[in-house]
């Protein structure tokens, strides 16, 4: 008989975060990321934090699941630079942050980018 064993630990951070403004929409991004290599277990979801980069105001956070590398970050305010970060977990916890990514919404009904 042959017995497997998996160890589960937390995982590194996931990799090229990167925002992007989408035109037209004044109160949106989109972030996207590569998968942490290894997973160190299943991916149960992300956590992607958000907030103005220049505030003082608690960071706002989404989590979608753990087989999506990409999001839609709404409801944010229109010209405004915010920085935002991800992270990964598992059952064992959560891992490290990825990079620091800052990007400027949209002007609304400018269409412009940053």
């Amino acid at each position: 008989m042959i017995e497997y064993v998996c160890i589960v630990s937390v995982p590194p951070a996931p990799g090229d975060f990167r925002l992007s403004l989408v035109p037209g929409e004044a109160t949106m991004l989109v972030a996207r990321w590569l998968v942490p290599t290894p997973t160190n277990g299943v991916i149960l979801n992300y956590t992607i934090t958000c907030q103005p980069a220049v505030s003082v105001t608690l960071p706002a956070e989404v989590s979608p699941p753990g087989s999506e590398v990409t999001t839609n970050l709404t409801v944010l305010s229109a010209y405004t630079e915010y920085s935002c970060s991800v992270v990964a977990r598992t059952n064992a916890g959560t891992g490290n942050s990825s990079n620091t990514d800052v990007e400027r919404t949209d002007e609304a009904g400018k269409g412009s980018s940053m």
